[in-house]
């Protein structure tokens, strides 16, 4: 199954495409397109190594992030 890392936040892949889908506002179903090819695949999102090479880390949640990707949409890009 898809499933997803952020930091020590682990999840299902489909419940970040929800917590998306409610932060929008909008009225969305999640459809899964069987007849594609598919793998089972992990993603995992690990700062560590970021944060030892370039000192950087998230100064947000993941949701916090979602929110402001959102406005920054709804702010610069025309329908």
């Amino acid at each position: 199954s898809d499933e997803v890392v952020h930091e020590n936040d682990y999840g299902k892949v489909k419940d970040l495409v929800k917590k998306i889908i409610n932060q929008s506002g909008k009225t969305l179903d999640i459809v899964h397109d069987m007849s594609k090819p598919t793998i089972p695949t992990s993603l995992f999102l690990d700062c560590k190594h970021s944060k030892e090479t370039l000192g950087w880390e998230p100064l947000v949640t993941i949701e916090e992030g979602i929110q402001k990707t959102i406005e920054w949409y709804k702010n610069n890009v025309r329908d």
